[in-house]
């Protein structure tokens, strides 16, 4: 979980909002979006951000679930 967690916050912070919002790299964008406002608005992007923690909590709780069935019934007996 806490792998997962600090890679949304590096994907936001770094990738997200240093070079698509601000440094902008040719290479990064795609052709024919040179003018789209998606690629300055931070908002967005933090959206996307709680968006992905969102989902990075779900799927820690259900492998934290599975992990417990798994010790509960299996290993435990």
């Amino acid at each position: 979980f806490i792998i997962a967690m600090s890679w949304n916050v590096v994907d936001l912070l770094v990738m997200d909002w240093l070079l698509v919002c601000t440094v902008r790299p040719a290479w990064l964008i795609i052709p024919g979006t040179e003018n789209c406002s998606s690629y300055s608005d931070y908002g967005h992007h933090f959206k996307g951000f709680l968006i992905g923690c969102v989902y990075t909590t779900l799927m820690a709780l259900l492998f934290a679930g599975v992990d417990y069935a798994i010790l509960r019934f299996v290993i435990w007996g």
